[in-house]
């Protein structure tokens, strides 16, 4: 199939793209430009105001490459030797979407892509598009990835087209979060374009609307609505005025964004989870005993580490000093961006995604893997040298109403080698919270019967009875593994 009837090489990710088209393999990311377009992009991506960015690793690597390499890689066709130039970007370990995402992490990716239209603008270039699927994150860095959303601006033109693409999918899904706590999730994926200021204005109610820092998102704009349906095309038709004057027009509305942006900065949020740390139900001594345990199971490697129900991300924490590359799950809003504004304070190499292990995230646009599943994306990746599924079983069990060898099977599709898990019996204090009166449907969950069933699929290598009672530490390996 090829794209967008022009030759390019189909792709559901980059569909929408008519210059080009992206394939993601292995081991790399293959762009295909239309040469016409190429010329202008190599201009782009040499400007010196670009190289602080490359640099930081918040715009993506580029690097043409030879057409041949490309054949030989993707098994879509041959790409014709005229009219097309290749490039190679470095693969990301592990793409996620707005709709995983803390605010946090979507406020930094729209701090990045007006940053960029800003040195883009006083180059002469500009951003055509400004959604925060643009944006991947490397550990706790956004980094921006569509390079061909670059592209040279017509001097004369004062409007940013992408602006209201800004408002829709950062600006009002950050105030929508702050104001009325509607997720991140619940928005982009019923909304992957984001939402206008009409509908914000439904879900804010009347008083919201028209006051405080809404006004200017959502309630004037939803007021001024029905004056620009009047218009018609004339809204969007080009307009002209001297350079200097549309670019001091463009400066001023990124800076009015900027500041509506900073305004909507997320603040650390409260949770029932926030506090677990210090509310936990054992004493110290299983605190450090725990934490023996699992850095003697990590101890001696590296690689990939899935952290499933991270909470605010301790053990992710330790992994990460360890050498690990971690993306940990937990499916509570404030501690992922805990952890997120942790990591990237510190620069730890933790990827921190709201993501319910139990009900993960699926497949999304164009056949349902414009913007693959977490599993298929954990699929894609080989699984996951490591993963660490500490307090968390009993959620699954309980909470979720897996049974048990459903919890076992999903944990030896996530990793390849190792599994260190904390099994949490029914007369443990937090067992019983959950339970909520059911407890005598688990009368049956014993240390042992859970050992049974992990060692169908993995060789027990350690085991550690905390001394509170209740809980027991296991690590384990995949069977066949040295």
């Amino acid at each position: 199939m090829r794209h967008a009837d022009r030759g390019l090489p189909f792709s559901a990710s980059s569909f929408r793209d008519p210059v080009a088209s992206t394939h993601v393999l292995a081991d790399a990311v293959f762009r295909i430009v239309d040469e016409g377009f190429a010329a202008q992009l190599d201009q782009a991506l040499a400007l010196p105001g670009l190289r602080p960015f490359l640099d930081a690793g918040t715009l993506i690597a580029t690097e043409p490459c030879p057409t041949a390499e490309v054949n030989g890689a993707l098994m879509v066709g041959a790409i014709p030797a005229q009219g097309y130039v290749c490039y190679r970007h470095p693969r990301i370990a592990f793409p996620s979407y707005p709709y995983e995402w803390a605010p946090q992490m979507l406020h930094a990716a729209g701090r990045l892509t007006l940053d960029l239209a800003r040195t883009l603008l006083a180059a002469g270039f500009g951003l055509k598009d400004a959604t925060p699927f643009n944006v991947l994150f490397d550990g706790p860095r956004p980094v921006f990835i569509d390079v061909t959303s670059i592209e040279r601006r017509r001097p004369s033109d004062p409007l940013w087209a992408a602006e209201g693409q800004f408002l829709r999918t950062i600006l009002l899904p950050l105030l929508l979060e702050r104001d009325i706590g509607l997720g991140l999730s619940a928005l982009f994926l019923s909304h992957a374009d984001g939402i206008d200021a009409v509908e914000a204005g439904r879900l804010l109610g009347r008083w919201r609307m028209l006051t405080g820092g809404a006004f200017g998102l959502v309630g004037l704009p939803a007021l001024l609505s029905r004056r620009s349906q009047c218009q018609g095309e004339n809204l969007y038709a080009p307009r002209d005025t001297a350079p200097d004057k549309a670019r001091f027009i463009l400066d001023h509305l990124i800076g009015r964004l900027a500041r509506r942006l900073d305004a909507l900065a997320p603040t650390a949020a409260q949770s029932h989870w926030t506090d677990y740390v210090d509310t936990r139900s054992y004493e110290d001594a299983d605190v450090a005993a725990k934490a023996e345990f699992v850095s003697r199971a990590l101890a001696g490697s590296g690689g990939r580490l899935l952290d499933v129900g991270c909470n605010t991300g301790e053990f992710s924490v330790l992994a990460a000093r360890q050498g690990w590359s971690v993306v940990a799950l937990d499916n509570d809003t404030a501690v992922a961006g805990r952890l997120w504004e942790r990591a990237a304070k510190e620069g730890h190499d933790i990827l921190p995604l709201v993501v319910d292990v139990a009900q993960p995230t699926p497949g999304t646009g164009l056949f349902n893997n414009q913007f693959p599943a977490f599993l298929a994306r954990c699929d894609a990746a080989g699984g996951f040298d490591a993963v660490l599924m500490l307090a968390v079983i009993h959620h699954l069990m309980v909470t979720n109403g897996l049974p048990l060898r459903a919890v076992v099977d999903l944990a030896a599709r996530l990793t390849r080698d190792r599994l260190i898990l904390e099994i949490v019996l029914p007369d443990d204090i937090m067992f019983r919270k959950i339970a909520r009166g059911r407890g005598e449907l688990f009368a049956g969950l014993t240390r042992e019967l859970v050992l049974a069933a992990l060692a169908e699929k993995f060789d027990i290598t350690g085991t550690l009875d905390l001394a509170g009672g209740g809980r027991c530490l296991v690590s384990c390996r995949r069977k066949g593994q040295p």
